[in-house]
């Protein structure tokens, strides 16, 4: 039910059949026959400047909110409670397609400061300089709740060693920080499980003059990075948000990603769709390049009918 109110979900933008009588309105303005029955097919633009045009309307928003979450409450109420359970949610997320494909590596993630934080109350480790005694002094004497470890590369290289060690490490938290300073490093220490769990650190400048504001601004955000292929994944809110909440959240998220990818030299590209979606549930479409070429033909096409009528 929420795939048919949500955009007209179940249709496909292969092409649109067009009745009788607009077909041969076309055909006499191509100069072809119209024996048989022909279908339009969309035409949709490549270049980046088309993002400034992309717009998702509330109302499209909110129903698809409202869809996830009653399946996740469908799914709560069915399964037993897990004590473990995190009583803030699980993450909901936009998945972002583009015209072009990317191979290259986005080292530094697009910094996008929410109204509504995500990661606030969660668990945030960060990578700092040897020797770690010193930088987690700093860190402690900041007094910054989120952060509830610091582990320097030193111990990193020679604790973390072991696959399963890494991979208790990065389920252990919500939020990766590091030090600008050992960012290049980390890649190859933390290993193939941080890529494929999209935890990568965010790297800061670790200095005592505006560190802890550099940290709480960085737990205030989330972080678009762009994937190899053309789709990316971007944290947005969380499922015990308000609805007001994450429509904020998602259509702050929405812009940035429009102008980086209109502004940004290595990453420029057209938008082709944006869907919403959460753990365990299906992706719901916000917004298709196809879907929105259709929509503008049919209705091209029932303007044209009803002048002449």
């Amino acid at each position: 039910m929420a795939k048919t109110a949500l955009y007209r979900l179940n249709r496909t933008a292969k092409a649109v059949s067009v009745d009788k009588k607009t077909r041969k309105e076309i055909a006499k303005d191509s100069g072809k026959p119209a024996s048989k029955p022909i279908a339009v097919i969309p035409k949709v633009g490549t270049s980046a400047l088309d993002n400034e045009k992309i717009s998702v309307s509330v109302p499209t928003l909110e129903k698809a909110i409202d869809a996830l979450q009653a399946r996740a409450a469908a799914e709560r109420e069915s399964r037993t409670r897990n004590l473990l359970e995190d009583p803030s949610g699980s993450y909901v997320y936009l998945q972002v397609y583009l015209k072009k494909v990317f191979t290259e590596t986005h080292v530094r993630p697009l910094q996008i400061k929410l109204g509504n934080p995500i990661y606030r109350g969660k668990d945030v480790c960060v990578f700092v300089k040897d020797p770690q005694k010193q930088w987690k002094k700093v860190l402690t004497e900041l007094k910054v709740r989120e952060v509830k470890k610091v582990i320097a590369v030193d111990k990193l290289r020679k604790k973390y060693r072991e696959y399963k060690d890494r991979r208790l490490l990065v389920n252990s938290f919500d939020l990766f920080l590091s030090d600008k300073a050992v960012a290049p490093s980390l890649p190859s220490l933390l290993g193939k499980i941080f890529m494929e769990k999209k935890k990568l650190p965010i790297s800061l400048t670790f200095n005592r003059e505006g560190m802890r504001d550099r940290i709480e601004e960085a737990i205030q955000s989330t972080f678009y990075r762009v994937s190899h292929g053309n789709c990316s994944g971007v944290k947005v809110a969380l499922t015990s948000m308000t609805r007001e909440q994450i429509v904020s959240n998602v259509l702050k998220v929405i812009e940035a990603i429009k102008k980086f990818h209109m502004r940004d030299e290595k990453f420029k590209s057209k938008i082709s769709g944006i869907y919403l979606s959460w753990e365990g549930a299906e992706s719901l479409c916000l917004y298709s390049e196809e879907l929105e070429a259709v929509e503008d033909i049919i209705g091209a096409a029932e303007e044209k009918k009803s002048q002449k009528s």
